[in-house]
């Protein structure tokens, strides 16, 4: 098996995604590639998360779900400025 059967073989099957629907081909694409890599990377995302909370001193839990979103977009668009 060569690399790319390899990394194809290792992605997560995911339940909840209804491939015998008509789709567009960015659809399809985002459900058999973009998803499958999201899900596999999962437990890194989350962590790199945690981490930029315990930097920024973020007690996340203790905020209202209103916060929390408004908390987010304010991360992510720091760090995208800082790039």
């Amino acid at each position: 098996m060569n690399r790319a059967e390899e990394l194809l073989k290792i992605r997560p099957y995911i339940k909840t995604i209804k491939y015998d629907l008509e789709s567009t081909e960015i659809e399809t694409f985002q459900n058999s590639t973009l998803r499958q890599i999201l899900k596999l990377q999962h437990d890194i995302l989350v962590s790199l998360f945690h981490h930029c909370l315990v930097k920024n001193k973020i007690d996340f839990s203790s905020l209202k779900t209103e916060e929390q979103e408004s908390k987010l977009n304010f991360l992510f668009q720091k760090d995208l400025r800082s790039q």
